[in-house]
């Protein structure tokens, strides 16, 4: 792991190709658990001859380079391609540092060759991930470019593209979306139709609806959660700590599947009351004393 300051880290950036860099305080204790873990992936890398360079910064010495980053808190970790910067926010983990590195590297298309392929890349990332498959081979078509560009800019979703002769007999050429690689599966143009262009509205549409069973509520997820209360919603918010609320999940969720036939979508939350989510406060500006609440939209 190499260390640059003010005078060199410009340089850096520009002269490697792919580049980890983190900035970290001394009095900083997330950093001192974190940088073991970063070294071991530094030195995994050099084993395999991987081309990534790993560096550090002091943040607190370097002002100039956490003034640019707009450093708020360490550790703070960012990965250049070409000079290109992206902010990571994956785990503190070695496995979240290759995927993440791995992911970029190929431009956030994974190019697989089998279907299992998809289970190996995911292991290790997080559990509410969400995988689209590409089987379209004009890559150059509005649809594809556009749930490219979506899910290059949405961290809980992988974008994978497989060409192989098994895909094309068991989807032909469409968008299938996976939720946590179980047997759900939803495919794009089989519930829209073959359309000749994908708008902005239909793709967000489609990953916001079939990345949630009925009844339930996607909490932690860089979707556009609001996006669906543009719709006829109905929105169960309770404490999962206390029986008392947990006992009306079985009613909203035989009451969500009769509703989505009528385009009305229902939806329960998942907190502990103590500590909502950050989505939750947002969208409703609730606070846990509030619980249990019931929203319409």
């Amino acid at each position: 792991v190499i260390h640059l300051d003010d005078s060199n880290y410009t340089e850096a950036i520009k002269k490697y190709e792919y580049l980890y860099l983190i900035f970290y305080a001394p009095w900083c204790g997330h950093c001192h658990q974190f940088f073991p873990i970063y070294l071991e992936t530094a030195n995994y890398c050099k084993e395999k001859n991987l081309s990534v360079t790993f560096a550090k910064i002091d943040g607190t010495v370097s002002e100039n380079a956490s003034m640019h980053f707009q450093i708020e808190g360490f550790p703070s970790v960012f990965f250049f391609k070409k000079g290109e910067q992206y902010k990571y926010n994956g785990m503190r983990a070695k496995e979240g540092l290759l995927y993440y590195m791995k992911r970029k590297m190929s431009d956030d298309v994974f190019k697989i060759n089998k279907l299992e392929e998809m289970k190996e890349y995911n292991k290790n990332m997080y559990n509410l991930s969400l995988v689209l498959l590409s089987t379209i081979k004009d890559k150059s078509t509005t649809i594809y470019k556009s749930f490219e560009a979506f899910a290059k800019q949405a961290i809980f979703i992988d974008f994978f593209s497989c060409l192989t002769d098994e895909c094309f007999r068991k989807y032909g050429e469409d968008i299938i979306l996976f939720k946590n690689f179980d047997e759900k599966e939803n495919r794009y143009f089989s519930n829209y139709g073959k359309l000749d262009d994908a708008k902005n509205d239909s793709v967000r549409h489609f990953t916001s609806i079939y990345c949630v069973e009925m009844g339930a509520f996607l909490q932690q997820s860089d979707l556009d959660l609001t996006f669906e209360f543009k719709k006829k919603s109905i929105i169960y918010i309770r404490n999962s700590s206390i029986s008392e609320d947990t006992k009306y999940d079985t009613f909203f969720k035989k009451l969500a599947g009769e509703l989505r036939l009528n385009d009305i979508y229902t939806f329960i939350s998942s907190t502990d009351g103590n500590n909502l989510q950050k989505s939750l406060i947002d969208a409703f500006s609730i606070v846990p004393g509030e619980l249990p609440s019931i929203f319409y939209y």
